[in-house]
């Protein structure tokens, strides 16, 4: 669990989380910042109880697919399809 920048630009599609290593490397002045705390995956599918094996898994979050799924119990869930 951690605490992120989330950029909400002007044009919708280009919004997401703000970080060197993410798409959005800094706030413009006609953007707008805001919080957001999140969770890692596997906690989530965890508290929800998802199968061990999933059939199908899509992953779109604009270049920050390595901060996701980082540290993720591969050893525990699997997935048919990614």
């Amino acid at each position: 669990d951690s605490e992120v920048s989330f950029v909400v630009k002007p044009f919708a599609a280009a919004s997401g989380i703000v970080g060197e290593q993410m798409e959005n490397k800094a706030v413009l002045p006609e953007d707008r910042e805001i919080q957001r705390r999140t969770i890692a995956l596997g906690d989530l599918l965890e508290h929800f109880q998802a199968p061990l094996l999933i059939d199908y898994f899509s992953l779109d979050v604009e270049g920050a697919e390595s901060v996701v799924m980082e540290g993720f119990p591969w050893e525990k869930y699997n997935f048919k399809i990614i």
